[in-house]
């Protein structure tokens, strides 16, 4: 996972047009790469207004989208905010990194993002034992919390944080590098890494610039691109079917 800021200027936060564009591309991309798989990869995961994504570096986060906000948090195992691997855990509150958020945010924030991001802050070998033994219900509730190591809203037309941007991007947003790309260099980096045939990136062009340009949603897939959608085999059209309607795209 890059960790270079793709922006002309690493001090500016990316648009949140940018931010649901390009993560329209990545679904899309997803969606045709898990249609062949013998079993389902979730490091694209719809549900609702709430996208799910991860990495093989430990990396992962959430992020909710509705027509007022855009909120999202982050946690990378290698942030210098990881309170994880001290000797003794340093004081902790995943919202610290919307102190600078309007009330509006914190209140997603609390009941849909960072929920999905608790953890156990306890004593480890205490959870490893519970989980050895079946008894991790006797486990005390005040010691599950969310951890994050970063976050960002929308402010209008941008996204924010009470960080700067190389920091949130740095600390989690890398998880995102591919959807805050230009165009042409996303669908190359996408077809690249997922090693596409070249048939199948026009195919993820074509719907993406479809449903760029769609006025009402759902859009739909005609006849024709749903055949060439499942060309390469459709052993998980279920999962694919969540994903593209994550971002308002029906199947058949």
């Amino acid at each position: 996972m890059s960790y270079q800021l793709p922006s002309d200027d690493p001090a500016t936060f990316p648009t949140r047009e940018r931010l649901e564009q390009g993560v329209w591309l990545g679904t899309i991309f997803h969606a045709i790469s898990t249609l062949p798989a013998e079993r389902f990869y979730d490091e694209y995961e719809w549900r609702g207004h709430l996208l799910g994504l991860r990495d093989y570096n430990e990396t992962y986060g959430y992020i909710w989208f509705d027509q007022e906000r855009v909120v999202g948090a982050f946690m990378c195992a290698e942030s210098e905010y990881n309170p994880f691997g001290e000797d003794l855990m340093p004081p902790y509150d995943a919202e610290d990194f919307f102190a600078a958020a309007p009330p509006d945010v914190l209140t997603i924030a609390r009941e849909r993002v960072l929920p999905e991001l608790v953890q156990w802050l306890g004593d480890e070998a205490e959870a490893v034992a519970a989980i050895a033994n079946g008894t991790t219900e006797q486990l005390d509730d005040a010691y599950f919390a969310p951890v994050i190591s970063a976050a960002f809203w929308s402010d209008g037309e941008v996204l924010t944080s009470g960080k700067s941007w190389t920091d949130v991007y740095r600390n989690g947003a890398h998880l995102l590098h591919n959807e805050f790309l230009d165009v042409e260099e996303a669908l190359a980096e996408w077809e690249n890494g997922m090693r596409l045939l070249p048939e199948q990136a026009m195919l993820a062009r074509q719907l993406y610039e479809q449903r760029l340009h769609c006025e009402a949603l759902p859009m739909r897939l005609t006849e024709t691109e749903y055949a060439q959608l499942i060309a390469y085999g459709a052993a998980q059209l279920e999962p694919v079917r969540e994903l593209l309607h994550g971002i308002g795209t029906e199947l058949l």
